[in-house]
C-alpha cells in the first residue's frame, strides 16, 4: 500500500498494441496534470490489472489478472484477437486511468457508437470519456478522437454514463462563447437534442428520481446552449404557471429550467408579472430568476429599480448586480450601461 499512500500523483496505464505480432504492452506512469511534455517522474504503483474484449466482454469479474508492479518495465498481454477492442480496469476498479494508442481508442469510439455499446459495463463508459477528456486538455489526445467517443452519448440512457459530459460542459461552458468554437457548439447541441428526444418535458408520476435529475441536467444544458425548442418550451411552461399558480405546479427538478429559461424568452408582460409574485412573497428565488431575461431593455431597467432607495429589492441589489453580471457578461449593452451609470445605479 505504500505506493498509494506516500506517492503524490496517480497513475496512467498506457496500451499499446502491435498489430502485426498482435501483442498489447501495458506500461505505467503519473498522469501528468498540465501537457504531455510535463517530466515523469519514477512513482511507480502496485497495480491491478482486469480487462475486457470485444469477443469476450466479461464485465463482472474485478478479480486482477496481472498486476503491474513498481519494478515491471511492462507486461504483455498476448492471444487477443487483432479486430476486438480491450478495455482495461473492468467497472474503474483501480484508482488510475487508461490511455490506449489511437488505433484502439478508434475500436472502443466505433463499438460505443454502434447498437451493442451497453455490453461495455455503464462505469467503464463513464470513465472513458471522463479519461478520454483529460488526456484531450493535457495534449495527449487528438480531439477528433474524443469526438468519436463523444458522439455516442446522443444514445447514451444510462445518467452514471453522461454524468461525465454534464461535468465537462461545467468546465467548459465559457468556452463556448467565442464563434470559433461554434462547430464544438452544435456538436454538442446534436447530442443534447437527442436526448431531449429520449427524456422529453415531462415527468411521469412513476419515474425515478434519477430518471427526473437526467432530464434535469439535459434540459439545463440545453437551454444554455441555445437549443430553441427547450427555450420555447420553459417559455410556454412558466406562462402556465405564472396564468395559474394554484393549479399548476412547476416540478422541483426543473424549477430553475422553468423560471430561468422561461424568462429567457419572455416579454416586458410575463416579467413584470413574475416580479409582482415576488413582491407578494419575497421569494429570494424569483429574484435571481428575473436576472435571466436576456432582453437588455429589461435588464437595464431592473438594475435601475433595486437601485432606488424605497425599493422593495433595493435589499438585494448587490446579488441582483452579481447574477446580472454572472448571466450576461457578454452583453455590452448591460455592462456599458453599468459602468456608464455607476453613480446613478450604485445605492446611497
Amino acid at each position: 500500500m505504500d505506493s498509494w499512500l506516500k506517492q503524490r500523483h496517480y497513475p496512467v496505464v498506457r496500451v499499446n498494441r502491435n498489430w502485426d505480432t498482435g501483442e498489447i504492452t501495458l506500461t505505467q506512469e503519473h498522469f501528468r496534470s498540465k501537457n504531455a511534455s510535463e517530466r515523469v517522474d519514477s512513482d511507480k504503483w502496485w497495480i491491478p490489472l482486469t480487462f475486457a474484449t470485444q469477443t469476450n466482454p466479461d464485465f463482472s469479474n474485478t478479480l486482477p489478472t496481472y498486476w503491474l508492479r513498481p519494478q515491471d518495465k511492462n507486461i504483455t498481454i498476448e492471444g487477443i484477437d487483432p479486430n476486438d477492442w480491450i478495455i482495461v480496469n473492468v467497472q474503474q476498479i483501480g484508482y488510475f486511468r487508461v490511455n490506449y494508442d489511437d488505433s484502439s481508442w478508434k475500436k472502443i469510439a466505433n463499438y460505443l457508437n454502434s447498437d451493442n455499446y451497453t455490453k461495455i459495463h455503464v462505469l467503464n463508459r463513464a470513465s472513458i470519456i471522463d479519461d478520454a477528456y483529460h488526456f484531450l486538455i493535457t495534449h495527449q489526445l487528438d480531439i477528433n478522437i474524443f469526438l468519436e467517443l463523444a458522439n455516442y452519448l446522443s444514445q447514451e440512457i444510462d445518467l452514471v454514463a453522461l454524468y461525465p459530459m454534464f461535468n465537462i460542459l461545467e468546465f467548459t461552458q465559457g468556452f463556448y462563447n467565442f464563434p470559433e468554437t461554434d462547430y464544438y457548439k452544435q456538436f454538442i447541441l446534436n447530442i443534447l437534442d437527442k436526448l431531449i428526444k429520449s427524456v422529453g418535458y415531462e415527468e411521469d408520476p412513476v419515474e425515478n428520481n434519477l430518471t427526473k435529475l437526467k432530464r434535469a441536467m439535459i434540459l439545463r444544458w440545453a437551454c444554455n446552449f441555445g437549443h430553441s425548442e427547450c427555450k420555447k418550451t420553459a417559455n410556454v411552461k412558466l406562462n402556465e404557471y405564472i396564468a395559474n399558480p394554484e393549479t399548476y405546479r412547476v416540478p422541483s427538478d426543473l424549477k430553475h429550467w422553468t423560471y430561468c429559461n422561461g424568462i429567457k424568452e419572455a416579454n416586458i408582460s410575463t416579467w413584470n408579472k413574475l416580479m409582482d409574485m415576488y413582491l407578494i412573497n419575497h421569494n429570494a428565488d424569483i429574484l435571481e430568476y428575473l436576472t435571466c431575461s436576456e432582453n437588455p431593455d429589461i435588464l437595464i431597467s431592473f438594475i435601475n429599480k433595486s437601485a432606488l432607495n424605497d425599493s422593495i429589492i433595493q435589499k438585494n441589489y448587490y446579488s441582483i448586480i452579481s447574477s446580472i453580471i454572472q448571466y450576461h457578461s457578454e452583453k455590452d449593452a448591460v455592462l456599458n450601461y453599468m459602468l456608464e451609470n455607476l453613480k446613478i445605479i450604485t445605492p446611497k
